[in-house]
């Protein structure tokens, strides 16, 4: 919305008065978000409720020929209205907090939505088989701010999958990561795989295929689920053997 701050009042008094319109409907309706068109420029509208009942709307502006593509703007949509909630409420219990405390909460801000950003996978063409990937900063991030040397031993001992690209960057597929680390029991399985027998790429490929040993799961779903890992761990050393041959 930087864009249009610097514009007349009549478009600024046109822009708000089609949002507050639409998070109207919204309300009205009873869905979470909506397209906004006014003159060259389009809006998604999100309606969320924070942690205390209080509806908010937040509008993120389309960019390019997004706006005039609906299955675009829909699943911008859709992920705003998941992010928004959660986010949302985090922010109005953390700027609650802090005046409580007497602290300004405007503090850092710059700091905290980098940490945010942080734990949004990096977008790379392997997306569709096996991405949406973190950079390396993001995964050590995600392993609790561990240091650069402590990931690059993880990745040595391929306690942790990484893949590189061909021009030489390092890549974290983010479908190896829970809540608090590494999805449960996947570091023994990676164990199994050493690089001098199996690249990042194929290992990521065989960790996402559907095997008909775990009932058409993948690895990472049966681990994900909770389940027993040793059937996966009996997949994995036959898999090896198989690399290694």
């Amino acid at each position: 919305m930087n864009r249009r701050a610097s514009g007349t009042a009549a478009e600024r008094q046109t822009l708000a008065g089609a949002l507050e319109s639409a998070f109207a409907k919204l309300e009205s309706s009873g869905n979470s978000w909506t397209v906004v068109h006014v003159p060259d420029i389009s809006f998604v509208l999100c309606s969320t409720r924070s942690g205390d009942g209080e509806r908010y709307g937040i509008a993120v502006e389309l960019k390019g020929d997004i706006s005039s593509r609906r299955d675009h703007a829909d699943v911008v949509g859709r992920v705003l209205s998941e992010l928004g909630s959660v986010v949302f409420t985090r922010a109005v219990e953390f700027a609650t907090s802090a005046m409580e405390r007497g602290v300004d909460p405007t503090a850092g801000l710059e700091l905290l939505a980098g940490r945010i950003a942080d734990t949004i996978p990096t977008t790379a063409a392997w997306d569709e088989a096996i991405g949406p990937f973190y950079t390396s900063r993001q995964a050590r991030r995600l392993l609790g701010d561990i240091s650069r040397q402590a990931l690059n031993e993880r990745t040595q001992r391929r306690s942790i999958l990484r893949v590189r690209t061909a021009d030489g960057i390092d890549l974290y597929p983010a479908f190896q990561f829970d809540r608090g680390g590494l999805v449960r029991s996947l570091p023994e399985v990676l164990r199994l795989f050493p690089e001098r027998i199996v690249d990042g790429w194929t290992l990521a490929g065989w960790l996402r295929a559907k095997h008909g040993a775990l009932g058409d799961s993948t690895v990472i779903d049966w681990l994900r689920d909770g389940r027993e890992p040793e059937p996966v761990l009996d997949l994995a050393r036959r898999a090896a053997a198989r690399y290694a041959a």
